[in-house]
C-alpha cells in the first residue's frame, strides 16, 4: 500500500488534476493525503466535497498555519498509514497506472539500504524530464548524489520507505519557512541509503508561476532562509567531492558575502579555513572572463 502526499497552498485551481488522475488509476492500493500549508482559498471546501464522493480510496486532509512545505512533508509523514510514501505536489498528477507500476516494484524483496523506489518525471508530450537515462538493464541502484552519472537528471518520482522518513525528518529553522528537500534526501545519501531507479514514467510535471521551482532560480530563498541554507551546504560539503562540491561552496560564499559576512566569518559557519572562501569568491568573479575565452 502506498501513501500517495501532497502539500499544497492556494491551489485550489489546479488540484483537480490530480484528483482526477488518483480516480483513474488501474491500482486502488493507496490513500491520499493532504497538507494544506495554510490557504487563504477554497482547497477546504473542495476537498471536503471530493471526501463525499464515492472513491474507492481513503482521502485524508489536515490543515496548518503557514510553515513551508517541508514542515507539510513532516506532517504528511507523520499521517502516513502505509509502508511507502509518493510526495506529488499539486500541479502535477500521475500516470494512470502508476501506483500499479510502484507495487508492482515495492512487492520485490529489496536490500536493507534501498530508502526508496523511484520513476521518471514527464511533460504532457511525455518528454521525460532531465533527458534520457545512461544505465542498462531495468534499474539502477545509487546513492542520490551519483545519479547525475547516471542520466538522472532533473526532477524524478521517488517513493521513500516511511520508517526512513519518519527517521531522518526535515529541520525546521525559527522564522524561516522554505528548505530544499536536499536536506533530507543528502542526509538519506550520507547514510549510505541508495534508491532503485527505473526509467518510466510515473508523474507528469508541470511547472506553474507560483510555484517553489520558479522560486528557486538565483538566491533570493537562501538569503531568507540562511540558516536552513547553511545546514544543506554543510552536508553538501560532506557528501559531495571535486567539482561539484567546488561548485557549492562558490554559491554558498556569494551568499554569504550578500549576507554581510567576510571571509573569515563566512568560513568559521562552514568550519573550513577562510583562503576557500576567498579562492570560491575568486572563481566567481573569473567565471565572465572564462565564458568569454570559451566563446571565442
Amino acid at each position: 500500500m502506498i501513501s500517495v502526499f501532497t502539500p499544497t497552498y492556494n491551489r485550489a485551481y489546479i488540484l483537480p488534476a490530480l484528483y482526477q488522475s488518483l480516480q483513474r488509476q488501474t491500482c486502488r492500493n493507496f490513500e491520499w493525503i493532504i497538507v494544506d500549508d495554510g490557504s487563504t482559498d477554497n482547497t477546504g471546501e473542495l476537498i471536503a466535497s471530493w471526501q463525499k464522493d464515492h472513491n474507492d480510496f481513503t482521502i485524508i486532509y489536515r490543515k496548518q498555519q503557514n510553515g513551508g512545505k517541508h514542515t507539510a512533508i513532516n506532517y504528511g509523514v507523520a499521517l502516513a498509514s502505509y509502508k511507502w510514501f509518493f510526495i506529488v505536489d499539486s500541479d502535477d498528477y500521475l500516470r494512470d497506472d502508476a501506483i500499479e507500476r510502484i507495487c508492482s516494484w515495492t512487492r520485490k524483496k529489496l536490500p536493507q539500504n534501498i530508502a526508496a523506489d523511484s520513476g521518471t518525471t514527464c511533460f504532457k508530450n511525455l518528454e521525460t524530464i532531465g533527458g534520457q537515462t545512461k544505465f542498462k538493464g531495468d534499474y539502477c541502484d545509487c546513492r542520490n548524489n551519483e545519479r547525475g552519472k547516471y542520466g538522472l537528471l532533473g526532477d524524478k518520482a521517488e517513493v521513500y520507505r516511511t520508517d526512513i522518513l519518519k527517521k531522518y525528518p526535515f529541520p525546521v529553522f525559527k522564522g524561516e519557512k522554505f528548505l530544499s528537500e536536499c536536506a533530507v534526501w543528502d542526509k538519506i545519501a550520507l547514510e549510505g541509503y541508495k534508491i532503485r531507479w527505473y526509467d518510466y514514467p510515473l508523474m507528469v510535471c508541470e511547472y506553474l508561476e507560483d510555484g517553489l521551482s520558479a522560486k528557486v532560480s538565483g538566491n533570493d530563498l537562501e538569503m531568507k532562509n540562511f540558516q536552513g541554507y547553511i545546514f544543506i551546504t554543510k552536508q553538501r560539503m560532506a557528501l559531495y567531492t571535486g567539482i561539484e562540491r567546488l561548485r557549492y561552496l562558490c554559491a554558498y560564499s556569494i551568499t554569504a558575502k550578500k549576507k554581510g559576512f567576510n571571509a573569515k566569518e563566512s568560513a568559521e559557519i562552514l568550519g573550513i579555513p577562510p583562503n576557500r572562501i576567498r579562492i570560491s569568491l575568486l572563481i566567481n568573479r573569473a567565471k565572465p572572463l572564462i565564458k568569454k575565452l570559451i566563446n571565442r
